[in-house]
């Protein structure tokens, strides 16, 4: 009798539907932070100043009290134009979200060639119903990207790292 064959695809999604919660809630230390105030944004490159043309990723803005977790890797892409929503880093974990009015292919797009260009490989890419998934591996480290249409003509962005063993 033949097994039937492995759809990894939905796997790795509901993997990455059962991550971004743990990291939310649970890990060592936790933090996360609500939208109160203006504050100014970090990048992977490290803080946006009050010039944007400076900084390492263009054009990315930050939810009021919102800045990218001190330890957010820095070859891990930030999409232009986004909002950081929320961010939150525990354990292992670092989990970050996103909302953009661009589609969510032209995100999903920037990931999977972004994420390579900065030596990353990619495991898994996919698309259903709606929503987007990449999966690319590093030195031991994962890093998860899904990008979903949400109404009223907003694309949110979720990207979770796993630094991996001993990170």
């Amino acid at each position: 009798m033949q097994r039937p064959a492995r759809q990894v695809p939905g796997r790795c999604f509901l993997l990455m539907a059962c991550l971004v919660p743990i990291a939310i809630g649970c890990g060592e230390s936790p933090t996360a932070t609500a939208p109160p105030p203006a504050a100014p944004v970090q990048t992977a490159a490290g803080p946006i100043a009050e010039d944007l043309a400076t900084a390492a990723q263009p054009g990315a803005e930050a939810s009021p009290g919102i800045d990218l977790p001190p330890d957010f890797p820095a070859d891990v892409p930030i999409y232009p134009a986004a909002t950081l929503t929320m961010a939150s880093t525990g354990g292992r974990l670092c989990v970050i979200s996103l909302n953009t009015p661009d589609a969510p292919e032209a995100a999903w797009t920037f990931y999977r060639t972004g994420l390579t260009e900065q030596g990353w490989s990619e495991m898994d890419a996919s698309q259903a119903n709606g929503s987007h998934f990449v999966a690319a591996g590093k030195d031991g480290a994962m890093c998860m990207v899904t990008v979903t249409a949400e109404l009223q003509s907003q694309t949110t962005i979720n990207v979770t790292i796993d630094r991996g063993e001993g990170q």
